[in-house]
C-alpha cells in the first residue's frame, strides 16, 4: 500500500510495535533467531531481527498490506 500523508504514516507506525522510524524511512523489525546469518539483520534489545527499510520515494511509502496487518492497523 502506497501512503503519501505524513500524519497516516505517523499514526501507522505508532500504533504498529514493529515499525519504527529512521530518519524519512519506515523501519520494519521481525523478531528472527536465525536474522544474524542474513544480510537484513539487526541486533535489537539483546535479540535479532530482520530489518527491512522502506524509503520515501516520489513523496511515499510503499509497504506491504502484510506488513501492516501484523500491526492490526486499520489503513
Amino acid at each position: 500500500m502506497k501512503i503519501s500523508d505524513l500524519h497516516k504514516m505517523e499514526s501507522i507506525v505508532s500504533n504498529n510495535p514493529s515499525l519504527k522510524w529512521e530518519g524519512w524511512n519506515v523501519v520494519f523489525l521481525e523478531e528472527d533467531g536465525d536474522a544474524n546469518l542474513k544480510k537484513n539483520a539487526a541486533f535489537v534489545d539483546s535479540k535479532w531481527h530482520k530489518k527491512i527499510v522502506f524509503e520515501n520515494s516520489d513523496g511515499a511509502w510503499d509497504i506491504p498490506d502484510s506488513i501492516l496487518r501484523k500491526g492490526n492497523v486499520q489503513v
